[in-house]
């Protein structure tokens, strides 16, 4: 054990992996967000800043100054929302709730 692990144990160990964890987490939620950023920047340079990119209608402007990244009409968006959720229901484990017979 070096002079840093002294006094450390499992549950210090993992606290640290813990915070590393969400630093990783918020970093690369950053990141991703400064791309969004930077489309969105190139974007308000053409007349496709805000349009919507699923139904080309016009984005509003309420939604549009409260989220200017939004590529999205609120109707688009919310559909989309509605059909991740329900992909995601759809992978739901299909032995979840069943039980297991040891019994031959």
């Amino acid at each position: 054990m070096s002079d840093s692990d002294s006094g450390r144990d499992e549950v210090d160990s993992a606290n640290d992996d813990i915070i590393r964890h969400a630093e990783l987490r918020f970093a690369t939620r950053e990141t991703l967000y400064l791309k969004k950023l930077m489309k969105t920047m190139a974007l308000m340079d053409s007349e496709e800043y805000g349009m919507c990119e699923d139904c080309g209608a016009p984005i509003s402007f309420t939604r549009l100054k409260a989220r200017p990244t939004s590529t999205m009409c609120i109707g688009c968006k919310e559909e989309s929302e509605r059909e991740e959720l329900q992909s995601f229901h759809g992978r739901q484990s299909k032995s979840l709730g069943k039980s297991i017979s040891f019994s031959s």
